[in-house]
């Protein structure tokens, strides 16, 4: 699907996770399948809620304009592409983006892995959301 060519606006976010694991040991391979298979990381149809990085991230690459007095989300034509429709709700927290397409989050890379605790690993990890059967 070309429609969502170029949609990195929700991608290569670096966020943490903490993974438990039995064994002192926690290879890049095991964090990333315990990511993908976390309640976090499942594919649904709907509503999707923004981060400030992502609002700005979408202004820059042409998906949508903020009036700023009224904090009203306007999508771009190449936002009409992608969404169906945007929405600012400062009550609920932020932005939100509407699709009718499903949208999974999936693992790039795992970037790093540090110890918490004895029983406790902290992973950094790289990812982007897949809407659709198209790459963003």
């Amino acid at each position: 699907m070309t429609r969502l060519n170029g949609l990195a606006v929700l991608a290569l976010m670096a966020l943490t996770i903490t993974a438990c694991e039995s064994k002192n040991s926690l290879s890049r391979s095991k964090a990333k399948r315990a990511i993908e298979t976390s309640a976090g990381f499942t594919a649904h149809t709907g509503q999707i809620q923004l981060t400030d990085d992502e609002v700005q991230a979408g202004i820059a690459q042409g998906y949508w304009n903020i009036n700023v007095p009224d904090t009203y989300v306007a999508l771009t034509p190449k936002g009409q592409q992608a969404f169906t429709s945007a929405k600012s709700d400062p009550f609920a927290g932020g932005i939100f983006l509407q699709t009718h397409e499903e949208v999974k989050p999936v693992v790039l890379e795992v970037t790093g892995i540090q110890d918490t605790s004895p029983t406790q690993k902290m992973v950094e990890f790289k990812w982007k959301l897949e809407i659709g059967r198209a790459h963003v």
